[in-house]
């Protein structure tokens, strides 16, 4: 049919499609941006870690204090601190801010690498060595609180910026675009001990956490520029299953008192479930008194049109 005869159709709506036709909405913008820079953040953290920590950074620690149990303290101060941050911090990130919660861990960030790498270069010169061991634990004990938060708000904003049914594609994505570049900090290493003798020293060790070091702050960038609006709202993949949850936990729970659950509860009835509501059934403003003598109460003109099939061959069987 000719554009004007099309329903809906007005000339002012026709000039905004067309001016807008090569452009994208600010929502959508902010979609596409937190999703690809979670990747980035992924794919850029990921490097960054396999440089320097592990192997690296328990051999310089052993090779300057010469005992287990400082290395393994200082490594476990790390977990630890991990441990205590993942829960306040998704718990502040869903009270107040997502984006504001990342904003501290590129803060930690900030802090902790610059912190660290003055501690290796004054142990790697021997200075100072009780005073730089207290400062690598502190660094580690920030690094680890960092860790808690990148696995925590920012994969649950990336999480909600996914429209439902896309989920599963991109979180293999956010896993592809994390191992690869673990497999080449390693990679790294090697070249760099092969280019130098092939020794394990102290010098070697150093540079290699600097490096590590250096690559942690374009990740404290990157986490700067997540937004809370690059959340979907009720299309993305985590409202939808709180929405199925409430529906399923609202089913069982009218089974279990008797009432009828409708065979295919339509989405007017899944939002009603998900505030609070009955599926099928009348609002709560519209709820009617139960019959006298105990008999059955009829059942709505909804839930009877969902359970009463249309079709004359269907009724007939």
């Amino acid at each position: 049919a000719p554009p004007r005869l099309r329903r809906g159709y007005s000339v002012e709506t026709d000039r905004r499609r067309r001016r807008g036709a090569s452009k994208e909405s600010p929502q959508r913008l902010s979609e596409f941006t937190a999703r690809w820079l979670n990747l980035v953040v992924a794919a850029v953290a990921g490097f960054a870690d396999s440089v320097w920590n592990g192997t690296i950074g328990v051999a310089f620690l052993y090779d300057v204090w010469k005992t287990n149990k400082r290395v393994g303290v200082a490594e476990a101060l790390n977990g630890l601190a991990n441990l205590a941050v993942a829960i306040p911090a998704g718990w502040a990130a869903d009270r107040w801010s997502r984006a504001g919660v990342i904003k501290c861990g590129a803060l930690t960030i900030a802090i902790a690498a610059p912190l660290y790498a003055y501690a290796v270069l004054e142990a790697a010169a021997g200075r100072d060595l009780e005073q730089m061991y207290v400062l690598v634990c502190v660094a580690n004990m920030l690094l680890g609180g960092m860790s808690a938060i990148v696995n925590g708000p920012v994969q649950a904003l990336f999480a909600d910026s996914i429209e439902t049914g896309k989920r599963s594609k991109l979180y293999n994505w956010l896993f592809v675009c994390y191992i690869v570049p673990t497999l080449l900090g390693p990679a790294v290493s090697i070249g760099y001990f092969s280019t130098q003798g092939d020794e394990w020293r102290l010098g070697l060790l150093r540079n290699l956490i600097m490096i590590g070091m250096g690559l942690e702050i374009p990740v404290a960038i990157l986490l700067c520029l997540f937004r809370d609006d690059a959340a979907l709202g009720g299309s993305s993949d985590a409202v939808q299953d709180q929405r199925v949850t409430a529906t399923s936990r609202a089913s069982v729970e009218t089974a279990a008192t008797g009432g009828d659950v409708p065979l295919r509860p339509d989405t007017a009835s899944v939002r009603n479930a998900a505030d609070g509501g009955a599926i099928g059934g009348a609002a709560d403003g519209d709820a009617t008194d139960a019959p006298p003598n105990g008999s059955a109460a009829k059942p709505s003109a909804e839930a009877a049109a969902v359970a009463e099939p249309t079709d004359p061959r269907i009724a007939r069987i």
